[in-house]
């Protein structure tokens, strides 16, 4: 049997400056992290991206169901349900 010696399996949750400016206090997009950190159920929000692709996200989940993406790519934002 082959010897593995990599990771099998990488995630990259290092989201853009962009997308990350957007959301932090001052960010134009920083009304959605407190609409989505008071809403009236318990949602799980995750940050992703995609270096080879110049693309990252944020995704809104309640359970297993994701219910908002937000896209950045090139500095520009596209949101709608996922």
């Amino acid at each position: 049997m082959a010897e593995i010696t990599g990771p099998l399996v990488s995630f990259d949750r290092t989201v853009s400056a962009t997308l990350e400016g957007a959301l932090l206090p001052g960010g134009e997009l920083r009304w959605l992290m407190d609409a989505l950190s008071s809403a009236p159920v318990a949602l799980d929000v995750q940050l992703r991206a995609d270096r080879r692709r110049n693309h990252s996200w944020i995704s809104a989940y309640a359970g297993l169901t994701s219910v908002l993406d937000v896209h950045e790519s090139g500095g520009r934002f596209r949101a709608g349900p996922a």
